[in-house]
């Protein structure tokens, strides 16, 4: 980046390699970038500092497991039903996440309605319709009228946020609500022209299948809904209201539905040393909340309930 005036000249050179050192042509100097680093030059000549010149800590930190005693869990079914009537804005079009939910959650529903005629050849028996979402970040779980699509989720990586899914849906006849929960991790913080980023379904977004052949979704009207209804409920908090103290149950006597909070309480570990969570018996999201002093957990996998079974045995 270059910063001039009548007078004055900045600059700040970059070189994002992770490995490799770089040597560049400069207002006719040659400067050695080392790599993944940015040197600065407040006159446009002189390298006054570099960022792979700042110490860092080379010494690895290990976990060392702590004794606590699970007190109990509980679990939230996050209501699908209402979605359409906590809906607060329609637009024609997909808009990008970040944008509509100023970062205050992770969570974006995007909906919309299709008509399906009698006439259409899966109703007596013929193959399903293939449902493809073009996503540029981080994450997407599929909602075909309220249920959760059996191959319905799909994401990105580290290196690559944008991602497609692709699969079948089951439709019916008549109206159906297709619901899309967009899923963002965190905020980008580095790379080129980071603040310029997407986040969210930016589409294409198309059916495949129907008698009238490829049907685009993208243009169609959808209503958005910022946030899962538990955040609204803040249940989080160890402070809920009476109304969502009775919501929650039991994990052993829950029944297996798609999108689910989990809530353990236990006896912390004494010390102030930073607390860490091993998932790895499967990939996972916690978040540690200070007030409800628990870890909460939100998941649409079914497979979850045995994975916390069997944590809870090992433990006993």
């Amino acid at each position: 980046s270059l910063f001039t005036s009548e007078r004055k000249c900045a600059a700040f050179l970059s070189n994002f390699h992770f490995s490799k050192a770089a040597r560049v042509f400069f207002n006719n100097l040659h400067c050695d970038l080392p790599a993944w680093s940015v040197s600065i030059l407040p006159d446009c000549r002189n390298v006054v500092f570099n960022t792979a010149g700042v110490g860092t800590q080379n010494s690895q930190m290990a976990m060392a497991q702590t004794s606590i005693r699970l007190l109990y869990w509980e679990t939230y079914d996050e209501d699908l039903s209402s979605l359409d009537e906590r809906s607060k804005l329609t637009a024609v079009g997909l808009l990008e996440q970040v944008n509509l939910t100023r970062d205050s959650t992770d969570y974006l529903w995007y909906t919309t309605s299709l008509d399906v005629t009698s006439s259409e050849s899966f109703l007596q028996g013929g193959q399903k319709h293939i449902l493809n979402v073009q996503s540029a970040g981080d994450a997407l779980h599929v909602f075909i009228n309220g249920q959760y699509s059996a191959t319905g989720s799909a994401f990105g990586s580290r290196e690559n946020r944008q991602f497609t899914y692709t699969g079948p849906v089951n439709l019916l006849s008549g109206t159906n609500k297709i619901s899309l929960l967009s899923i963002s991790v965190g905020l980008p913080n580095i790379g080129l022209h980071y603040e310029t980023w997407q986040t969210g379904i930016r589409g294409p977004v198309w059916l495949s299948g129907l008698e009238q052949g490829k049907y685009d979704l993208t243009r169609q009207k959808w209503s958005y809904q910022v946030g899962l209804k538990g955040e609204a409920m803040n249940l989080a908090s160890s402070h809920g209201t009476s109304s969502v103290d009775c919501l929650w149950g039991s994990l052993a006597v829950r029944t297996q539905l798609p999108l689910r909070w989990h809530k353990a309480y236990f006896d912390g570990p004494g010390g102030n040393e930073p607390l860490a969570l091993d998932l790895r018996s499967g990939p996972s999201r916690f978040d540690w909340d200070c007030s409800a002093e628990a870890w909460v957990y939100r998941w649409t996998k079914a497979i979850l309930l045995k994975v916390l079974e069997s944590e809870l045995e090992q433990l006993y």
